[in-house]
């Protein structure tokens, strides 16, 4: 099969685009524990404070909330023409937030989806449409929402600078934690 037929291939087109749903989860999972235990490992993090980041993301709403970041990741790769990045995660947020709000309408809200409502704010929507920011509108939401959790999701991103840029700027200084003196 040609690469122009691959592209009109809809059937796996889709295959594809549910794969990576599928484990959007689990990148943004891995994103902000791999930054938990660098700052846990570096003395920037009390076992205590690590111990609480780790138990606010395996609450329930928080890994719905991290499914939803992750996708927002995923949106903003793959796409090529920034406009439609934002778009695309300002309507994967809407769909989300018109859905819990129809089914909170008919009364058919199920245990599962009673968190939605939490995590798909009006804050998410309004910060999902922006550059760069709405990669991480989720981060707004309740469950995700601690000064720590994004200073966590900054330092992790910020370490993927080209060029060097997070030595160069000092950033390693500004974004994590100090040491806390023992």
């Amino acid at each position: 099969m040609s690469e122009r037929e691959s592209l009109l291939n809809w059937g796996s087109l889709r295959q594809r685009i549910a794969g990576a749903f599928a484990g959007a989860d689990r990148t943004a999972e891995k994103l902000l524990r791999g930054g938990i235990e660098r700052w846990e490992s570096e003395g920037r993090l009390e076992t205590s404070q690590a111990a609480a980041l780790r138990t606010q993301l395996s609450s329930g709403q928080a890994q719905d909330a991290l499914r939803h970041l992750g996708v927002h990741i995923l949106l903003s790769a793959p796409i090529p023409v920034p406009g439609l990045r934002n778009l695309a995660r300002l309507i994967w947020t809407l769909v989300f937030a018109v859905r819990v709000q129809v089914r909170r309408l008919r009364h058919r809200t199920s245990g599962s989806d009673e968190g939605l409502s939490d995590i798909h704010t009006p804050l998410v929507m309004a910060l999902s449409p922006f550059p760069i920011i709405g990669i991480f509108a989720y981060l707004a939401a309740p469950p995700l929402r601690s000064r720590l959790m994004l200073r966590l999701v900054m330092y992790q991103t910020a370490r993927t600078l080209p060029f060097g840029c997070y030595k160069r700027l000092r950033l390693g200084n500004v974004l994590p934690p100090t040491i806390a003196p023992r």
